[in-house]
């Protein structure tokens, strides 16, 4: 649905079922004091009781070799502390090798299940380094929180959950 159509629709909602919440319409609960819609959503989103989960780096590892580069796997374990599902909507991140730097950007297809654990596996190639080098890894992921008035919040781009990791270390002997 197309995003005015949308808040065309959710305006009148909002005022009916908010329009006495003095945080919504100033003195006297006039909606109409709302300067822009995004700022009503945003109110309504800005629960806090959404925790993050936990993002840690438990592997970083090259998966495959040629004589011009190699391809490697970051491993990152997502612990949800929530009583509810998070799926993940987007992952940012880099991977330094020597002077080499690889930057990804992708949508993981994985969602971290209430009170449980996933583990996500990111892709990066950089040209082969000598076995021993040292790494440097860092990112963020982000979640999609749980509700219709969140999905609204999210499509709108306002905050959602992130967990970020950073790691350091020297990458073991490879296979192939």
């Amino acid at each position: 649905m197309h995003l005015g159509r949308f808040l065309q629709i959710l305006l009148p909602l909002l005022a009916f079922t908010l329009g006495g919440c003095s945080w919504i319409g100033g003195e006297g609960g006039a909606a109409s004091t709302i300067r822009k819609p995004q700022d009503a959503v945003r109110r309504l989103t800005r629960n806090e009781s959404v925790a993050a989960p936990t993002a840690k780096v438990i592997d970083v590892r090259q998966v495959r070799r040629s004589e011009e580069a190699a391809r490697y796997e970051l491993v990152i374990l997502l612990e949800n502390a929530n009583a509810f599902p998070l799926p993940l909507t987007h992952a940012a991140y880099r991977l330094s090798i020597d002077d080499q730097m690889y930057r990804g950007d992708t949508v993981p297809n994985a969602t971290v299940p209430a009170g449980g654990q996933v583990i996500v596996r990111l892709p990066a190639v950089l040209p082969a380094p000598a076995s021993g080098t040292a790494y440097d890894v860092s990112g963020a992921i982000a979640f999609q929180p749980p509700g219709k008035l969140r999905e609204l919040g999210y499509d709108m781009g306002l905050r959602v959950p992130r967990s970020t990791f950073r790691s350091t270390g020297t990458l073991e002997a490879s296979g192939s």
